[in-house]
């Protein structure tokens, strides 16, 4: 039997971390990346397979599809997500520092 549920389910996990609001959205994008790569390739083997039924194979490919869809889309941001990162950080340092 096949597992079509894990390239589907690191999908939305890889789809969901980015949208983490806890100002760290390099890393996160990162986390995204990894996840939606790595669903595209379980997709991608699914979809290969021999013995894989016709329905199955289509499920594999829309969410090859998707997940490197994600994958270019969170690398294109990637320099405003550090950007953004590094900015954060710094004031998130300086509220600190005020404080002690």
């Amino acid at each position: 039997m096949q597992i079509t549920m894990g390239p589907i389910l690191l999908l939305l996990v890889g789809l969901a971390f980015p949208l983490l609001l806890n100002g760290q959205a390099f890393s996160n994008s990162l986390f995204g990346i990894a996840c939606a790569l790595g669903a595209s390739g379980w997709a991608f083997t699914l979809r290969r397979r021999v013995d894989s039924m016709p329905s199955r194979r289509r499920l594999a490919s829309v969410v090859l599809a998707i997940a490197l869809l994600w994958a270019v889309f969170l690398i294109v941001r990637l320099p405003g997500a550090y950007e953004f990162q590094n900015t954060f950080n710094e004031k998130m340092e300086k509220i600190r520092q005020e404080n002690f």
